[in-house]
């Protein structure tokens, strides 16, 4: 019976080993699982916190790059606003500077227009002095030509002289011309040849001239060549006169006149104003030769060359009309140094420029121009 309650209690205590050692194990997996859950929530938690550190930074970039586009936006206005002023300020430079090349424009008009009056009453006055001077010039000339006629009229025998009014339509081109002029008095026979030529044909003033003639017959002791201006041809208006020798053929060098101009020398028979011949046409002074270039409908600018001649600073240049004579210009200028000039035309129409080479009217070359 003891060992039977021994082995009951052993059994017993066995028994309870077990129970105890199952309520250990349970225990434990408990534990375990408790444990196992703790991590999980730990591992959870720092998910989360993971989670939310990407969440503060994705949200701390975010905010950045908010910064910089803000950043980058203003700085974007703050250079368009520059660039705004910066235009701002080119506009107003450039206006000023218009606003001062168009005051500098209004001086100089002004400066022009007070030159060119100035320049009118200098014009004016020398026109008078120039038209007082032409009155005692003429005064003069008259009683030089009463002087001479005086001589004339001692020297000349008493055969009746002829003056015809058709040497006025003498074609004054020609460069050698055979001038067949008939007179009741004294006809040149058909078999008389006449030749008269003035070398050169362009001269200074105050230069030496030759006047060359060749007569088919011998000339009579009286004959006699007379000069003339272009614009003067009238027999008895000559300028001056030398006897010819009776040779058939010879020269003299004579002064050319000291005024600028075209002249022509006359062959006269016999104590006569009895033409048998004309020189070619030569001329003095200055030549120019001017080439226009139109700039607009009406404005034109004249390029001016001096072809021979010395330079004048006297030169100056007038717009005409053509039909209008040399006082009577539209505008003027000096030419002086410079090469171009430049006109502008009150209307639309043909226009003539003339260029004198001194401060008087006798002007040397022209040329037309349709604006």
């Amino acid at each position: 019976m003891e060992e039977l309650e021994q082995q009951r209690l052993a059994e017993i205590k066995k028994r309870e080993e077990q129970l105890r050692m199952l309520e250990i194990k349970k225990i434990e997996e408990l534990e375990q699982q408790r444990l196992a859950r703790l991590l999980e929530i730990k591992k959870r938690e720092e998910q989360i916190q993971m989670l939310e550190i990407k969440r503060a930074e994705e949200k701390r970039l975010q905010e950045e790059k908010r910064l910089q586009e803000e950043k980058r936006l203003l700085e974007e206005k703050r250079q368009q606003e520059a660039k705004r002023q910066e235009d701002l300020r080119k506009i107003l430079e450039v206006k000023k500077r218009e606003e001062e090349e168009m005051k500098r424009a209004e001086l100089k008009r002004q400066e022009a227009k007070r030159l060119l009056e100035e320049q009118q009453r200098q014009i004016e006055l020398r026109q008078m002095q120039e038209e007082q001077r032409m009155v005692a010039e003429l005064k003069r000339m008259e009683i030089k030509e009463e002087k001479k006629n005086t001589q004339r009229t001692e020297t000349e025998p008493s055969v009746p002289v002829v003056f015809d009014r058709r040497s006025d339509f003498i074609n004054m081109e020609a460069s050698t011309t055979e001038f067949v002029y008939i007179s009741d008095t004294h006809p040149k026979p058909d078999d008389v040849v006449v030749k008269l030529t003035a070398k050169p044909e362009h001269v200074d003033c105050g230069d030496s001239v030759n006047i060359i003639w060749e007569h088919s017959a011998l000339p009579t002791s009286s004959d006699w060549v007379g000069l003339y201006s272009k614009t003067n041809t009238q027999d008895k208006d000559y300028l001056f006169y030398q006897w010819v020798p009776s040779e058939k053929t010879g020269s003299f060098s004579v002064k050319a006149p000291t005024k600028p101009g075209t002249y022509v020398f006359k062959y006269f028979v016999n104590k006569t104003y009895v033409c048998w011949a004309l020189s070619n046409l030569f001329r003095v002074g200055p030549a120019y030769r001017l080439t226009p270039t139109k700039l607009g409908t009406l404005q034109v600018s004249i390029k001016i060359e001096q072809t021979h001649g010395i330079p004048s600073s006297s030169a100056w240049i007038a717009m005409y009309e053509p039909d209008k004579d040399n006082r009577n210009y539209q505008q003027y200028q000096y030419v002086g140094e410079q090469k171009e000039v430049i006109f502008t035309a009150p209307k639309s129409a043909r226009w003539e420029f003339r260029i004198f080479p001194n401060k008087a009217y006798d002007h040397t070359d022209e040329i037309q121009v349709d604006l």
